[in-house]
């Protein structure tokens, strides 16, 4: 007997919630049933360190970011090395894939990318309530914040391996984030070394500074 298989949809769409997005498209040979369910999971761990090559992983996360038999996507997990213009197009558009689906958790992890690949809608998600953005710490890439930002309902932000831009920039950042709770900078450095950095949130809750 198929006990897996016997369990209800919203159960098994939990446990291929904690498997790597790779890992979930196979289980579709389990069964008729299992064919496409990995469609409806709303949780996507997508790492290119599991597959053989770069196309192949793009070529994997466009197909699986395709039209889906949902409309909402809860977290992704994006890890990836996009040292080309080429790969960092596709990296745009999947972020911005990302947050038409509504994503509520985004943690983004980069190796030798660009932090100006960041489309401006991401600044301006209605649903994001964790963001996470890692780039490498040799480099401490510039964050540039676009002219308007509006996350209205992020609660927990933490950055890695970033150049924070002027005092002005950073300021429209965190006035954008009206509920932000959690604040985090890990490797993290200043657009000048000598420059006062103001935060003014009185929501704030927890504020870490790791080197």
């Amino acid at each position: 007997m198929d006990r897996i298989g016997a369990l209800p949809d919203e159960l098994l769409r939990l446990i291929l919630s904690f498997l790597a997005t790779k890992d979930a498209v196979q289980s579709s040979v389990l069964s008729r049933r299992w064919r496409s369910f990995y469609r409806t999971v709303t949780c996507l761990d997508l790492s290119d360190g599991m597959h053989s090559s770069k196309k192949k992983f793009r070529e994997f996360v466009c197909w699986v970011l395709m039209p889906r038999y949902t409309d909402r996507i809860e977290k992704v997990r994006l890890r990836c090395d996009c040292g080309t213009k080429f790969d960092a197009t596709y990296v745009t558009e999947w972020i911005a894939g990302c947050v038409c689906y509504g994503v509520q958790v985004l943690e983004l992890l980069f190796s030798d990318c660009k932090a100006n690949m960041l489309p401006h809608c991401l600044f301006n998600s209605q649903t994001l309530v964790v963001l996470k953005l890692q780039f490498s710490t040799d480099f401490c890439e510039l964050l540039r914040i676009p002219p308007s930002v509006s996350l209205r309902n992020l609660k927990q932000l933490h950055l890695t391996g970033v150049r924070l831009p002027d005092n002005d920039s950073f300021s429209r950042l965190i006035l954008g984030c009206p509920l932000l709770e959690d604040l985090r900078f890990v490797d993290c450095r200043f657009w000048e070394d000598d420059e006062a950095y103001y935060i003014s949130s009185p929501s704030l809750r927890k504020f870490t500074v790791e080197k």
